[in-house]
């Protein structure tokens, strides 16, 4: 499934390295929050349209993406004067998916449900920014959250099948406060 707009909130805390000016070690969590993109939705809108169509009911629940990342990196950070700079940053670590369950229902007595795979995996986050007044932060950061397997049920068959995956990845605009 697709991601759409949503929420993410972080935290970031830097170590300066007093070898190379301007470098620290970083460590952060990250919670983000979205539900599909507009051409997912478009699909499930398109089921039930077709199926009411056909006098037939159609329940459907569309799935919420909750992930919450906690990564160690580096930041580079040069200043031009005392009121801005530029930073570059780099993280790895470990993503936590919790991504809600897709339902559909036909008549309310068959139909199918997506399972997420749960498991923690491999991400990694690089990105870039401006540092205005030594306080707020405005930046561009890219995040890959690695990969995880989607497995349905289907109700009427009795019977589990492998979906697809996913691989969740997001652009995201940031505007923080340094404290």
């Amino acid at each position: 499934g697709g991601a759409g707009f949503g929420l993410r909130l972080g935290v970031q805390g830097k170590y300066w390295l007093k070898l190379i000016e301007g470098l620290g070690i970083t460590l952060s969590s990250d919670f983000f929050f979205n539900g599909v993109n507009s051409d997912i939705k478009q699909v499930f809108e398109n089921m039930e349209e077709y199926f009411e169509d056909e006098g037939d009911e159609l329940d459907i629940s569309t799935p919420k993406y909750l992930n919450n990342d906690y990564m160690v990196g580096v930041n580079y950070e040069y200043g031009f004067g005392d009121n801005f700079g530029v930073y570059a940053q780099f993280g790895v670590g470990v993503n936590m998916r919790f991504i809600t369950d897709y339902r559909e229902e036909l008549n309310y007595s068959s139909g199918f449900s997506l399972y997420y795979d749960f498991k923690m995996s491999f991400a990694y986050t690089i990105g870039i920014g401006a540092v205005i007044g030594n306080r707020l932060v405005v930046g561009v950061d890219f995040f890959n959250l690695g990969a995880g397997k989607v497995e349905g049920y289907d109700h009427h068959k009795s019977q589990q099948f492998h979906f697809s995956k996913i691989t969740p990845k997001f652009l995201t605009f940031n505007v923080g406060v340094r404290f």
